[in-house]
């Protein structure tokens, strides 16, 4: 998980569907290659977020929480 200003990304979970990019109302976000970059007028809405079907962007503040979401949608799987 990598902090990219108010967001952390993980590189290995995003499947780069540019939905995040697609989804952001201040258009601050793209990717360079297989990075992501986050410009600063960035308002931390959280709307990219919300619309990443992998979890691999989340608001640093809920990452805790999306990682124990995410682990119990994977068990529910099972």
């Amino acid at each position: 998980m990598k902090k990219i200003g108010p967001l952390e990304w993980d590189n290995e979970l995003c499947k780069f569907c540019n939905l995040c990019v697609q989804m952001c109302p201040q258009k601050c976000l793209q990717f360079k290659g297989k990075e992501l970059v986050i410009e600063s007028s960035c308002l931390k809405c959280g709307i990219c977020t919300k619309y990443c079907p992998e979890m691999g962007l989340q608001l640093a503040k809920d990452s805790e929480d999306r990682k124990e979401q995410k682990q119990d949608t994977e068990e529910n799987k099972k």
